[in-house]
């Protein structure tokens, strides 16, 4: 940098975080390639539109009195009665060796003891766990 600035004049080479002289202007970083923080920032959320992919998907809360049975982000099987989420099966438990191919397990016959229990409870749907909701699928 120091011969470069000598063979070309002061100020030539500098790094970039200090200040400009010329016509007073002061460097800024560029932010509009700067990485999201929707990790740290609710405002940053990213926010799915589902009402293009054939209409609005129902979404559930998952109730304190299922945290047991919640495990974070899967696929599962849900009980639903009126418009609240009563029951909770990961498919990964009701059948073991599930390897995330959700339209096969609805298919394997190990699945029925685990349809049938939450059937009881209210009208099972399948779908996906994430952020203490579930997404109908």
């Amino acid at each position: 940098m120091d011969a470069l600035n000598g063979r070309f004049g002061k100020g030539t080479v500098h790094v970039a975080s200090t200040e400009i002289d010329d016509h007073n202007r002061v460097w800024g970083m560029r932010q509009e390639r700067r990485t999201p923080h929707y990790t740290t920032s609710w405002d940053e959320m990213p926010v799915a539109r589902t009402d293009r992919i054939g209409g609005p998907m129902n979404v559930y809360k998952i109730p304190a009195a299922l945290a047991p049975q919640y495990k974070g982000a899967g696929q599962a099987l849900a009980a639903i009665a009126g418009d609240k989420l009563v029951g909770l099966v990961y498919l990964e438990d009701a059948i073991p060796g599930f390897d995330g191919d959700a339209a096969e397990a609805l298919n394997d016959d190990r699945i029925g003891p685990t349809v049938r229990e939450l059937s009881a409870l209210g009208e099972v749907i399948a779908g996906m766990c994430s952020a203490w909701e579930f997404v109908e699928l």
